[in-house]
């Protein structure tokens, strides 16, 4: 089985790197690895926003830099599903099943799993209720961004019902690539 980590190079600097390192061993140790993998790069790109693709299992295999492009979302579809995204696996097929089922006119999918919302195809999310930010206790993915922003204090766990979305004022996505980033939520129907 092989994981993914994606890590921003902006201008020839790793973006967040010991979040990145964290994830990688959590991830290890709960595939039953013990030994610490340390994450080590050829010289990244100089100008410009790359993203950094790894892929390991037991040893690193692959490390690639990619232009990156910002892919703007603002309309989604809600998509119920019980996949299971826990690890961050190179392997994005339940995702991309569950995008093509119920994709049509939006930018994405919000995954529903057990009546909660969980994330988006691409990114953690964060809904504001006027006084905090909320981001779901049980994600698809731990993400980098995401558990930065936990362990700062500037978003907080809770359970969202999906049926509640609307009471939200404000919606942000974050992952590594795009931060924090607040966008319009218009659900499909």
């Amino acid at each position: 089985m092989k994981l993914l980590e994606t890590i921003r190079v902006e201008n020839g600097k790793f973006q967040n790197l010991e979040f990145h390192q964290w994830r990688v061993n959590w991830s290890r140790k709960k595939l039953g690895l013990k030994d610490i993998l340390k994450l080590r790069f050829p010289p990244p790109p100089k100008i410009g926003v790359f993203r950094c693709r790894i892929i390991y299992s037991k040893n690193i295999e692959k490390i690639e830099f990619i232009r990156y492009k910002n892919r703007e979302v603002q309309n989604f579809s809600l998509a119920f599903g019980n996949i299971d995204y826990s690890l961050k696996y190179e392997d994005r097929n339940s995702i991309e099943n569950l995008k093509k089922e119920f994709l049509k006119k939006s930018d994405d999918i919000l995954i529903i799993r057990d009546r909660l919302v969980t994330d988006t195809s691409i990114a953690n999310i964060s809904f504001f209720d006027g006084e905090r930010w909320l981001t779901p206790k049980k994600p698809l993915l731990k993400g980098t961004t995401r558990e930065r922003l936990l362990r700062e204090g500037k978003i907080f766990e809770t359970d969202i019902k999906y049926q509640d979305i609307q009471k939200y004022s404000k919606f942000a996505l974050m992952n590594a690539m795009i931060g924090f980033k607040m966008v319009g939520l218009k659900l499909v129907r």
